[in-house]
């Protein structure tokens, strides 16, 4: 029903065409039920057709458990992992097994070009595997979920390189896990990171209003062990967690970890609580969510809860309401407000990567600092000011951060919702700080962008038709990214002022206003004199100005090219405004 190969083929080709990566995701540690459970029950698998390509038998006496607590490396290796119904447990060591494994990702490879792989259930199989696996797949990313119970920082590392795991871990019983394998260097190229995604449900989960009477700092026993699951720490008491803890353990995953950048972030997956079924207040998602994407390492975003799905519970057998279809729950709508804001948060994200410079470490961070209720760094362009939910008693508070911009940098924030107040901005004082108000919600600072400024409204007072012709030029500098606004109802007040080093573009606009009548024919309010004025201004003057004037539903504009749209919002109304671009002028490919 999912177009079997030739649709696989016609996914991938479309995904290229569209510059959409795809990554596979694979198991190699067992198989699914057997259809029988006698003693042929092997038979029904191909080409894996023997009780000899498995660790042990189906019989409840013939294998372990891999999920009890306290099983040692080796046992975790040939353990079973599935209980009910159980899951035959491969034997990755057998040549047999190992080079049909191994061809099969060579076919899929070559097949279907993937971007990346995911290993799914990696500590359960010996790691001279995963060398094998990436000498075949040595140029194409491969991550691996790595979740035990426990789970020192160390182990988890180790799956990215082995040796420097092992240098760093803390204890010899750490050691032991490893280097069981006797496997030493590199492993995977990444991991998804299971400490990071309890230390965020730990810091921003709660239920209820954030209060100091009930606050505790995060405890390190992040989770417990029900039924084979991890289960949810601290948040379902109604707290938040120190986010100095939380920076404190960041940092120590960087020292651990081979490369961080590669590890992956996330905050819920499909074996754990949807957030909102444990923390059902927006602010705590959407500020856990901007530490997976703007904290060094690949940002995963689980479908569905953009969409507001709370849909929980991961008991024994129940995995399934984490996985069920978003259609079921209101399908995909692109005007959901966690939709749109996930949208910007993402762009703020592509931004800040694209911005930097080709030689910089895109995974340093700067002025990183943590208190128990704020923590805020800084990564390239992008300020990072995360906070918990306000006390009860209180609105908002402001808070002071450090920054490495510049003092008098001008930061604007990229979360906020522009149809409701505008995009907050600050600017960076002369002790490279500012101060910003949190009401729990994250805030991603940047500068406004070089040669656009911030948005400009313009509202008048008077009634329409009493309104005179506005003529706004703006002309932006690129070093200071100034925007620098003049309006005028009279022509001799246009002329050039010398305001310094002179503007790289100015743009004019000509603003006026068309309704439509009661039967349906077009009112032009405002009369389009000065609209011609500025196209005469473009045609003489071209490359100096760039002319903007409103189009009219008479006109045929078949001749211009369509562009990006813009987004206006006009006294808290958000209008999207379609852009045609065309050129006048002596020379025609001069804009």
């Amino acid at each position: 029903r999912f177009g079997g190969e030739p649709g696989l083929r016609k996914l991938m080709k479309e995904a290229k065409r569209r510059d959409i990566a795809v990554m596979v995701d694979v198991v190699f540690n067992h198989m699914g039920p057997p259809e029988r459970n006698d003693s042929s029950w092997a038979t029904t698998y191909s080409p894996f057709n023997s009780t000899d390509h498995f660790h042990g038998d189906i019989d409840p006496q013939g294998h372990c458990f891999a999920e009890i607590f306290g099983l040692n490396q080796s046992q975790r290796e040939e353990c079973w992992i599935g209980l009910d119904p159980v899951t035959p447990d491969l034997k990755q060591e057998d040549p047999f097994v190992q080079n049909a494994l191994l061809d099969w990702v060579k076919t899929m490879q070559t097949e279907y070009d993937f971007d990346a792989w995911r290993i799914d259930t990696v500590p359960y199989i010996n790691r001279t595997f995963y060398k094998a696996l990436k000498q075949v797949l040595n140029d194409t990313y491969v991550i691996g979920e790595v979740a035990t119970n426990p789970m020192p920082l160390e182990l988890l590392a180790s799956y990215q390189n082995t040796t420097e795991a092992q240098e760093k871990a803390i204890n010899g019983s750490n050691n032991v896990s490893v280097m069981a394998d006797g496997v030493s260097g590199p492993i995977l190229d990444g991991v998804l990171n299971y400490r990071l995604i309890w230390d965020l449900r730990d810091a921003f989960q709660c239920q209820g209003v954030y209060t100091r009477t009930n606050f505790a700092p995060a405890s390190l026993n992040r989770s417990n062990l029900m039924n084979g699951k991890l289960k949810l720490g601290n948040s379902s008491n109604g707290t938040q967690g120190s986010l100095a803890d939380l920076a404190a353990s960041w940092m120590t995953q960087k020292q651990t970890f081979s490369d961080i950048g590669l590890t992956g972030n996330f905050i819920e997956n499909h074996d754990v609580d949807r957030w909102f079924s444990s923390s059902p207040n927006w602010n705590t998602y959407q500020t856990a969510l901007t530490a997976v994407f703007f904290l060094p390492g690949i940002p995963i975003a689980y479908y569905g809860t953009e969409q507001g799905m709370a849909a929980g519970d991961t008991a024994a057998g129940k995995d399934n309401n984490n996985r069920q279809p978003m259609w079921s729950h209101g399908g995909f709508n692109t005007s959901a407000p966690l939709y749109k804001w996930t949208a910007l948060l993402n762009s703020a994200r592509k931004r800040m990567l694209d911005e930097m410079d080709s030689n910089a470490d895109i995974d340093h961070l700067d002025s990183f600092v943590a208190q128990t209720e704020i923590m805020s760094f800084q990564r390239g362009s992008a300020l990072v000011v995360l906070s918990h939910l306000p006390v009860s008693e209180v609105v908002s508070y402001l808070v002071e951060v450090k920054t490495s911009h510049a003092p008098g940098t001008r930061l604007c924030d990229q979360l906020s919702d522009p149809t409701y107040s505008g995009r907050p901005c600050v600017t960076v004082t002369s002790d490279n700080s500012i101060q910003i108000e949190m009401f729990g919600s994250p805030r991603v600072l940047m500068p406004p962008v070089a040669g656009t400024g911030s948005l400009l409204v313009l509202a008048f007072a008077a009634p329409l038709w009493l309104l005179p012709l506005a003529f706004v030029m703006f002309a932006a500098w690129r070093w200071n990214r100034v925007l620098r606004v003049s309006d005028s109802c009279a022509i001799q007040e246009l002329a050039p002022v010398v305001l310094g080093p002179q503007p790289e573009s100015v743009l004019v606009a000509s603003v006026e206003h068309v309704v439509a009548t009661k039967d349906h024919g077009v009112l032009k309010v405002v009369a389009g004199g000065l609209g011609k004025v500025a196209g005469i201004m473009c045609q003489y003057h071209p490359g100096k100005l760039i002319c903007v004037h409103p189009c009219m539903h008479e006109k045929d504009y078949s001749f211009a090219k369509h562009v990006e749209p813009v987004q206006v919002v006009v006294e808290g109304r958000t209008m999207l405004v379609e852009v045609l671009l065309y050129h006048r002028g002596p020379d025609p490919s001069t804009p």
